[in-house]
Parts: C-alpha cells; sequence; structure tokens
C-alpha cells in the first residue's frame, strides 16, 4: 500500500497505516529544515510561561509505540512558507523545535523528517504519542501569522472515516476538564499518563468528524468545584 506524493507518483510505505477522511492521500512536495533552524532537540530547556490551554493537536493512529521519525501535517489551505514544529514531553524536560520550508495545496499532508542536524536524539524510540505533545504551525511568506495545524504521527490513508483527534492541554490542574463541539453533547478528558506534569496533565479526545463539522472550532470546559470556565478554542482542520 501507499501514498501519492505532491506530483501524484505512488510512494510506498510499511505497515501502520491508520485512518482518516477519504481523500486525504496526497502528500506535499517536500519541505526542507530552513537553514540556521534545523530540527533540534534538548534536554531541561528553560520553563517557558505560556498563556494558552493546548499544548499540542495530533490525530491518533494504531500503535501506542512508534518509531517517530517523521511527522506529518495537514496544509488546511493552500500555503508557500514555513512549517514550525514543537514538540514537548509532559513534563517539560524534553523539547524538540524545528522549521521546514515550502509550499503545499488544501487538503495534502505534509512529511517532515525529525532528525537533529546535530545527531542527538533525546526523544524516547519508540515514542509513546500520548506522553508527547506536538505543535504544528505554518506561516505564509511574508507573514508573521501562525495558524494551527493538525498533525499526525502514522503515515495519513485515505481508506477510512473514523480518526480521533487528541489535545494535549495544559488545564491548570483543574479537577475535571471536558471538550465540547457545538450541538453534541461533551468529552471528558482524562489525566496524562505522566505523573510530573509541567506542560500539560489532561488529554481531550473527540472523533476528528466532530471537528470536521465544526470548522475547527471546539470549547474547552474547565470545571473546579461548582464553577465552570469556558475557552473557545480553534484547530486547524
Amino acid at each position: 500500500m501507499g501514498v501519492r506524493d505532491g506530483r501524484g507518483r505512488w510512494r510506498a510505505r510499511g505497515a501502520g497505516l491508520f485512518a482518516l477522511i477519504a481523500g486525504c492521500e496526497v502528500l506535499a512536495g517536500p519541505f526542507t529544515p530552513v537553514a540556521g533552524q534545523e530540527y533540534r532537540e534538548v534536554a531541561d530547556p528553560p520553563t517557558q510561561v505560556q498563556g494558552q490551554a493546548v499544548v499540542g493537536a495530533a490525530l491518533i493512529g494504531v500503535q501506542s509505540q512508534i518509531g517517530a521519525q517523521f511527522l506529518y501535517a495537514r496544509a488546511k489551505a493552500p500555503f508557500s512558507g514555513q512549517v514550525r514544529v514543537s514538540l514537548t514531553t509532559a513534563d517539560g524536560r524534553l523539547r524538540g523545535d524545528g522549521v521546514f520550508q515550502g509550499e503545499a495545496r488544501e487538503g495534502e499532508w505534509i512529511e517532515l523528517e525529525l532528525k537533529p542536524r546535530d545527531g542527538k536524539r533525546l526523544r524516547p524510540n519508540p515514542l509513546a504519542p500520548e506522553r508527547v505533545a506536538v505543535s504544528v504551525r505554518y506561516v505564509e511568506n511574508g507573514s508573521s501569522v501562525e495558524h494551527p495545524m493538525v498533525a499526525a504521527w502514522e503515515v495519513p490513508s485515505a481508506t477510512a472515516t473514523a480518526a480521533t483527534l487528541r489535545l494535549y492541554v495544559n488545564s491548570r490542574r483543574a479537577p475535571e476538564m471536558l471538550v465540547a463541539v457545538k450541538g453534541r453533547p461533551p468529552e471528558m478528558c482524562r489525566r496524562a499518563p505522566d505523573k510530573s506534569t509541567v506542560r500539560f496533565d489532561m488529554l481531550c479526545e473527540l472523533p476528528l468528524a466532530n471537528v470536521v463539522g465544526s470548522k475547527g472550532k471546539l470549547t474547552l470546559v474547565r470545571r473546579d468545584g461548582f464553577e465552570e470556565l469556558e475557552q473557545p478554542v480553534v484547530v486547524g482542520w
């Protein structure tokens, strides 16, 4: 089985294909590392003070342990510019960052090789996707505005219809967290499996079909006793 690249050629892939929405089999042309901003990983980075609740967004694949050599990101609109990748563990002791350049059409999947230039891979091998949050954004040439993208650790397939989206959330130690799409029952989030949860502590999962129907608009609901706080979120589908 294979996937087509941006030129319509079939490219062979190994096992581990998972389900996405039909029509997503096309891969964009190559995205290359930006000089001076090549992907790298660091241990025990300075703690970053960030206000956003969603630390990352990725589709859930069929494997609980993966090699994680490649990451895939979906272009929600045609663009020419940069793709920026950041990943972090729940305890914040590992961080990876890199910038790639290229162009893609709407609905194409971009393949990004997370190969540190210095050869120092610090992320686990194999990697458990629920323990590492990944955030992907794209920036158009001539702009500074970052737009969110949905990532996937496994090669996207065009044959299935039941993918699940996982949000990596910093709930600020809320007793309960939910994720909701307008017109549908909310989904209860679960605790991240790590004991130390500096960067994210909740995993919120919901059917991708719901996200597509809402044009990526979601609401996080933080419950603390009788108090509920809502925060609108947009994911890049």
